[in-house]
């Protein structure tokens, strides 16, 4: 048995040995014959080992002194070389980045700033105090670059306020200031007595004319406190909790039992005067001499028939031509129904309510304009129902001529657009009339 295992074994490691003869023997003729081979892939025209590659130059121009991997490194570190000069105790040479880096750090920086501005001492040299200034060279404009100098620059701070507390020059600050301070008024005006004299109240009178009359305390100045301080005051007086009617006088009948306690009366008193309890705003009569009440209006205003309500600030003008009844159109300025501008269609009438013809279409240019707007500059207008019954409450009746009638407004009753309001000057009385009905009518401004 043993001998038998015994001769296994040797026909096992022979057969070992003749494998690695015919291994080595493949590899040797693998890699001599490796440059003859042509690759078995595709596209086999284009591998190649580098050696077939360098026999294929068609142009034989491949020279491995100078187009070996050795050789093209060789020529890159010398181009490096024109760009930085590897020796740093002579970066000289133009273009490279070593003499662009020394031209620009400049560590002489004599010829870049004056050496007043140097801070010398024994650390900090005239060399970087030069250096820093330069660098700082757009503050010179706000601070000048020495504080001792005596002609800063031009729109620096130091030039502005001057090197110098004394000012002597209005061209800086200290010199404003100081002229400020040292500035002596007229002596018309100067409070320098215990006594104010005529001449001194006289001054200060006369430039304050646009704010305080000293001649007179009646406020007849357009525009001074007094005035102001009047108009105010008589807004005051007009009170939600003060416009009770007054009591009946005569002719009233059995007027003491119609007393302000008992409800009192209107303001037409039976044609009489206003009673004498009944709440009224004060009114201002516009003249000449107030410029009739600063309108400057003295064709509306002539005869003085202009007024001032001092609640409301509204100026009333008489009644127009002289009380001839107008209708609706007339003085509010529309344009009649029918006409070339009011006609929407249908009838072209306003008599029913939501006629389209009921409606206000202003007229613009003369001799078209008509009622209020026509009159004076322009400026007037058909008032309001509301201002109407304000007039009323602050006393019409007892303030404007021709009051006792009633007065177009220009407002359209609601829920019969074929109807405008109008309102009693006397009785206060509003109600509401068919446009094209006539009535009188006076302005507002």
């Amino acid at each position: 048995m043993q001998k038998k295992s015994k001769k296994i074994n040797k026909i096992k490691y022979l057969s070992i040995l003749i494998s690695i003869v015919f291994v080595s023997s493949a590899v040797v003729y693998t890699l001599v014959n490796a440059g003859d081979l042509d690759p078995s892939a595709s596209p086999a025209s284009t591998m190649h080992s580098l050696l077939e590659m360098a026999s294929k130059d068609i142009n034989d121009t491949f020279d491995r002194a100078t187009d070996s991997l050795e050789s093209i490194s060789e020529a890159v570190a010398s181009l490096v070389a024109n760009i930085w000069d590897k020796t740093t105790s002579e970066l000289i040479i133009d273009g490279s980045i070593g003499k662009l880096v020394v031209d620009n750090l400049d560590t002489t920086i004599s010829s870049r700033a004056s050496s007043n501005t140097a801070l010398a001492t024994t650390t900090w040299t005239n060399t970087m105090a030069s250096y820093l200034n330069f660098l700082n060279s757009d503050l010179k404009y706000l601070i000048s670059s020495s504080t001792a100098s005596t002609t800063p620059f031009i729109g620096s701070i130091a030039y502005h306020i001057s090197s110098s507390s004394v000012a002597t020059s209005t061209d800086n600050i200290f010199g404003w200031f100081k002229t400020i301070y040292d500035y002596t008024p007229a002596s018309s005006t100067a409070l320098t007595t215990n006594i104010w004299t005529d001449s001194r109240a006289g001054y200060l009178d006369a430039i304050s004319q646009s704010g305080y009359s000293s001649t007179t305390v009646s406020a007849n100045i357009d525009g001074n406190i007094l005035e102001r301080l009047e108009y105010l005051n008589n807004r005051n007086m007009f009170s939600v909790v003060n416009q009770k009617n007054g009591s009946a006088t005569s002719p009233v009948s059995d007027f003491v039992f119609y007393t302000q306690a008992l409800g009192g009366v209107d303001d037409y008193n039976d044609n009489g005067t206003m009673p004498t309890d009944s709440f009224t705003a004060s009114w201002t009569q516009c003249t000449s001499a107030n410029n009739y009440c600063k309108t400057g209006d003295s064709t509306v205003c002539a005869g003085d028939v202009c007024y001032q309500d001092n609640s409301t600030g509204l100026i009333w003008s008489d009644w127009l031509e002289g009380g001839s009844n107008r209708n609706w159109f007339w003085a509010n300025n529309c344009w009649e129904p029918g006409t070339w501008a009011n006609s929407p269609g249908g009838d072209n009438l306003c008599d029913s309510d939501g006629d389209d013809a009921c409606r206000c279409v202003k007229a613009t240019s003369t001799p078209n304009i008509t009622g209020c707007e026509a009159l004076g500059d322009g400026d007037w207008r058909l008032p309001y129902q509301k201002e109407l019954m304000q007039a009323y409450i602050d006393g019409s009746w007892g303030n404007l001529p021709n009051a006792g009638s009633y007065f177009w407004s220009a407002t359209t009753r609601s829920d019969a657009t074929r109807y405008a309001w109008n309102t009693g000057l006397d009785h206060g009385y509003t109600n509401n009339n068919s446009k094209t009905n006539t009535y009188d009518s006076r302005c507002v401004r």
